[in-house]
């Protein structure tokens, strides 16, 4: 664990460094539309840096850039993929970044941490974690049938808490599994080496996987979502400083993000087709048919977090804490203290119609 903090550590700053090179070397652009929150003569351009992660859950971001929503924000947006979703919160209080998209269980680390960190608006929710077993297993057809077999999960990560939540209500625990603790861009290479003979992967690396023709799955997202009443709200999160001292900056931010949310419902072959060069960009060769996939996962028809959010976020503290994830679980009231609707909902009032 002390090795794993110090590589950590070195992350946030060697992405600070980075962070700060990019910011220093962008340009103004020369020309943009008036933002929606007031006259182009009164903005001032503004740069600000944007994490995200490299799954699905990054289309948003990848929208409002490609599209130019941040760009009639007068915002100059510098932008950088993040592997591991756990250092999103590890930025911005270390102010190497300052939005980040993070998952739900790393935002409930925050909330537990008391960390300065607002949740502002969701990337957009749907829960897109599968259960996949290897090439060959043509009996194991549901969880019980993966007792006492090596199973790759990335505890502590959002799709991690929803199964756990899952595997409860069917009476399992962890230790019913030999489990594996594993980051999921790496579960498709555990597969190929015959490392362990399933897995909890989301979307598009489960599709990756039966793609590759190494393993199918057996469980999909909408099965343990339906079982659970999962959401899977995908947190936006910004510094509470930022919010103190630029919420102009914020709100345009906001209202950028809604922009996004609302091209893409009306666009979503158009976003797929944004997803898959993203993907691309980054080393990872997918095909049309695992970006439809993805985007079943995809809803955009709101931008701000809902009671029924909250309580999904409840569940899924209570079994981190069950199954010792963490030792905390926030309440629904302190998660609400953490949460800021007021940016994408007063973006919503103008832009959503």
């Amino acid at each position: 664990m002390i090795k794993k903090a110090k590589v950590q550590t070195l992350f946030v700053i060697l992405l600070s460094i980075l962070l700060l090179i990019s910011g220093c070397g962008s340009s103004k652009p020369a020309a943009a539309p008036a933002p929606a929150s007031g006259n182009a003569q009164e903005i001032k351009w503004e740069t600000v840096r944007l994490l995200y992660t490299e799954s699905v859950y990054s289309l948003t971001s990848l929208v409002a850039q490609e599209k130019g929503f941040f760009t009639e924000e007068h915002l100059n947006v510098n932008m950088q993929p993040l592997a591991n979703g756990g250092l999103a919160t590890s930025a911005l209080v270390g102010k190497s970044a300052d939005f980040a998209v993070g998952s739900s269980g790393r935002f409930l680390n925050a909330v537990n941490k008391n960390l300065p960190i607002k949740a502002i608006a969701i990337t957009h929710w749907g829960f897109a974690g599968e259960v996949i077993v290897k090439k060959g297993d043509d009996t194991s057809k549901k969880m019980e049938d993966l007792k006492g077999k090596k199973l790759a999960v990335q505890m502590g990560s959002g799709s991690s808490g929803v199964w756990l939540r899952y595997i409860d209500k069917l009476g399992l625990t962890p230790k019913d599994f030999k489990i594996y603790e594993m980051d999921t861009e790496t579960i498709p290479a555990a597969f190929e080496k015959g490392e362990i003979d399933a897995a909890v992967p989301w979307v598009p690396f489960s599709t990756l996987v039966e793609d590759k023709g190494l393993g199918k799955v057996i469980i999909d997202a909408d099965t343990i979502a339906k079982e659970v009443n999962a959401y899977y709200a995908f947190p936006v999160l910004t510094r509470q400083e930022l919010i103190d001292k630029k919420p102009e900056v914020v709100q345009r931010f906001a209202n950028a993000w809604v922009k996004a949310h609302v091209w893409i419902q009306k666009n979503p072959d158009e976003a797929r087709e944004i997803l898959v060069k993203a993907w691309e960009n980054l080393g990872l060769k997918l095909d049309e048919k695992i970006a439809k996939t993805a985007m079943k996962y995809v809803h955009t028809d709101r931008s701000g977090f809902t009671d029924a959010d909250v309580e999904d976020m409840v569940q899924t503290a209570l079994a981190y804490k069950k199954f010792g994830v963490s030792n905390d679980a926030a309440d629904a009231a302190k998660i609400k203290n953490y949460i800021d609707n007021s940016f994408v909902q007063k973006a919503e009032a103008k832009l959503r119609k």
